[in-house]
């Protein structure tokens, strides 16, 4: 049997062993791929008709996040069917569900 080197540190000891990848690793190495593409497709550019009228990449995702909370809180209060009413006065864009 041979003898087991003494005052060895751990990357010494570690040396030449492969570890396996577990499940988890595997699932948060897929959940970080998919975050990073979530991210590209928030970078791209915001459709033509948004780029028309003035917006940013930024702004539309705030109009977006800001209209799908409209929708959430209008599917709480049992809203089912409304419409979009928009009007402009003075310096104001106004929404205003129906």
């Amino acid at each position: 049997m041979a003898k087991i080197p003494k005052n060895r540190s751990d990357s010494d000891m570690m040396q030449g062993v492969e570890e396996e990848e577990t499940l988890s690793e595997i699932l948060l190495r897929k959940e970080r791929q998919a975050e990073e593409r979530a991210r590209q497709q928030a970078a791209q550019e915001p459709p033509a008709d948004l780029v028309r009228a003035g917006l940013s990449s930024a702004q539309a995702e705030e109009l977006g996040r800001a209209l799908l909370e409209l929708k959430l809180a209008l599917a709480q209060d049992g809203v089912q069917q409304y419409r979009l009413k928009i009007q402009r006065k003075d310096r104001q864009v106004i929404i205003t569900a129906t």
